[in-house]
């Protein structure tokens, strides 16, 4: 991980973060856009997967974006992701003996970040499973490969950090990962989430109320959605919707019970970013309880910490219709 000083964007209003340059992967279900959430036995049986853990190392950070599939094209926001656990140790040099084809790994999911990069067409070199990566590979399907992707388009004034990016040598495989710039963010009031000293929230003033307003509904909301969920009754309701019922689970309670231990106390309101990423990582756990719709990819791309309540609450008020049976997903 190599990092350079940078200003800081007055729209994301993030403290003073820096630039790094990271190895990034793209997944198709933003399974690490989550604070704090840990990601136990991460079975990389893909070889290139279980190779690049191990480069990556205990401690180690790499970048995680997902994917926008109405656009077909990759986020520009994500998380930083720390290697906690890898089952192998690195026993040589480049990596090229004693190989396992299976690695088990422990991931947690921290602070936002953004690729830097242009506002539009951005094209970047990202590891991605796809089909084509797996050619001569036993029993087909997907497999990991790093190439040129396509990623969305920037929103209307937000800051993306330049165009003239140096990427350094490209390399020509798709068995050889590469870094990229992206540049870290957070907001004064999400610094309760990664306990950093110093940090002060602008909502504790009167100037904002109203989103703190609108954050105490949200914690409320949160609350009435934790108590539905854990209740058995919810689900006698054939109309109610929830994936965790199709795998054979029957207590909801026990992923909450995780996620919860991972994530820790719930923020107050008067630290909106933070609760509402913690709301998101919340109603969207792993393993997910499929009661909610997919909201982390979008509120990792909200601009505002009203934006981000908004996202927030609308996906849990429609979680709650659905547990209620009065509006099924």
């Amino acid at each position: 991980l190599s990092s350079s000083a940078t200003s800081a964007s007055p729209l994301l209003r993030p403290l003073a973060l820096p630039r790094a340059k990271l190895q990034m992967l793209a997944l198709g279900n933003d399974a690490f856009a989550e604070l704090r959430q840990r990601i136990a036995n991460v079975e990389a049986g893909d070889a290139l997967f279980s190779r690049f853990l191990r480069a990556v190392g205990l401690g180690g950070l790499f970048a995680v974006v997902g994917l926008n599939f109405r656009q077909k094209r990759i986020r520009r926001h994500g998380v930083v992701v720390r290697v906690e656990y890898v089952d192998a140790a690195q026993t040589a040099p480049d990596l090229s003996e004693r190989i396992p084809s299976t690695v088990s790994a422990f991931l947690v999911a921290g602070r936002r970040l953004q690729v830097v990069g242009p506002a539009e067409q951005m094209r970047r070199r990202v590891g991605r499973w796809r089909q084509n990566y797996a050619d001569g590979e036993m029993g087909g399907g997907t497999a990991l490969g790093w190439g040129d992707e396509l990623f969305v388009n920037a929103r209307e004034g937000e800051a993306v950090g330049g165009d003239d990016e140096d990427l350094g040598e490209v390399p020509s495989s798709h068995g050889a990962w590469s870094e990229l710039p992206v540049q870290i963010l957070m907001e004064p009031d999400e610094a309760t989430l990664f306990e950093l000293r110093g940090a002060t929230s602008e909502y504790t003033t009167g100037a904002a109320a109203a989103i703190v307003a609108d954050a105490a509904t949200l914690g409320e909301l949160l609350q009435e959605w934790e108590s539905v969920v854990r209740n058995p009754n919810t689900y006698s309701d054939s109309k109610v919707v929830a994936g965790f019922l199709a795998r054979g689970e029957t207590n909801p309670g026990t992923v909450l019970d995780k996620v919860l231990k991972d994530l820790g106390p719930q923020p107050s309101s008067s630290s909106p970013t933070a609760l509402a990423l913690w709301g998101a990582a919340l109603v969207n756990p792993i393993p997910s309880l499929g009661v909610a719709l997919e909201l982390r990819g979008a509120v990792l791309e909200a601009q505002t910490a009203k934006e981000r309540l908004t996202i927030v609450t609308r996906g849990v008020r429609r979680s709650i219709a659905n547990l209620r049976g009065e509006q099924p997903l």
